[in-house]
């Protein structure tokens, strides 16, 4: 019986050991060495850091929604470069998702209760699931805000119902301007 529990022990340790080595050649095969990954704002040509050029941002139009308040367009790197100087909200989307749908729903609609300065880009998942990955997001209905130095400022994972004011209060976004 003691052979037994010996010889069971054995394997499972190397079990572990072939598994480590295995998972961790696989991550370094694909790339994705822990501190490789890009900043927001390098100057690389790395397809998975949200301000270089995007496969299909090309083919998708810029301008969803531009108001007295905030502007909703399609991201890409151009765009997420340009204003720079602004609020930038990535919002990942898949229109099978219901909060997804829902929070894109309410942004649309809600451009002139949010500060002027904030610009909100609008992305599939499905189409920039590198980027996603870089930023760690796994599903749709996240927003993801940076800072003017390309640094995460904040995020937001929307509920079924997302909510205009937990959105805000969420990424930190200063009440819109008064008008007199």
């Amino acid at each position: 019986m003691k052979r037994y529990v010996i010889f069971g022990g054995i394997v499972i340790v190397c079990v572990t050991v072939m598994g480590i080595f295995f998972f961790s050649s696989a991550d370094n095969q694909q790339g994705r060495s822990g501190d490789s990954t890009p900043g927001i704002n390098e100057d690389r040509a790395d397809t998975t850091d949200p301000s270089q050029p995007s496969r299909d941002s090309e083919d998708e139009p810029t301008a969803i929604t531009e108001a007295d308040g905030a502007r909703y367009i399609n991201y890409s790197a151009e765009s997420f470069k340009k204003y720079e100087d602004q609020q930038r909200i990535l919002i990942f989307i898949d229109s099978t998702v219901q909060n997804s749908v829902a929070l894109d729903s309410l942004l649309e609609s809600s451009l002139t209760d949010l500060p002027t300065d904030v610009v909100l880009y609008k992305t599939p998942i499905d189409k920039n699931r590198d980027v996603a990955a870089t930023l760690g997001v796994t599903q749709a209905g996240v927003a993801i805000k940076f800072d003017t130095d390309g640094n995460l400022a904040g995020i937001y994972i929307a509920p079924e119902t997302p909510d205009l004011a937990i959105f805000k209060s969420s990424l930190m976004l200063d009440e819109a301007p008064a008008t007199d």
